[in-house]
């Protein structure tokens, strides 16, 4: 019987894992292409300094995540883009504080939705020593 349970949690896994793989709208790329294509119609901040860039994609999910490093204040920031992005069909969802391990730096997070797309922008905070200052992400997901 324990042989059996084994057997079956194993192939749920293989299952699980050629799911997240080889099924779903974007199991071709088509939706990583599609925030590529995005993203370059999105504008920066003009005093962020790019540091890194990361792309995720899966069959359910896909994103670009991008790193800057800049002096700027977080409230000329968040204006910036609350400015242009409404500006271009982006709706403005939220901000919150975000904390790293309960400790709170002064981090932000700025939220913006555009049909199945999420825009955001996370300030790390004045406190924090990450090696990045901003990140800038556009997802799309399931």
């Amino acid at each position: 019987m324990r042989l059996f349970v084994i057997a079956i949690l194993v192939v749920l896994a293989v299952i699980g894992a050629a799911l997240s793989v080889g099924c779903g709208p974007n199991s071709d790329g088509s939706k990583l292409r599609d925030l590529e294509q995005l993203q370059q119609t999105l504008p920066v901040f003009p005093l962020l300094v790019e540091i890194s860039v990361h792309r995720d994609s899966k069959a359910t999910l896909a994103g670009i995540n991008r790193l800057y490093r800049s002096d700027a204040r977080y409230v000329d920031v968040r204006q910036f883009y609350v400015n242009e992005l409404t500006k271009t069909g982006w709706e403005y969802s939220g901000e919150r504080s975000i904390k790293d391990w309960g400790t709170d730096f002064g981090g932000r997070e700025l939220v913006f939705r555009r049909n199945e797309y999420k825009f955001s922008v996370t300030y790390a905070g004045e406190k924090a020593n990450y090696g990045w200052d901003y990140a800038i992400d556009i997802e799309w997901g399931k």
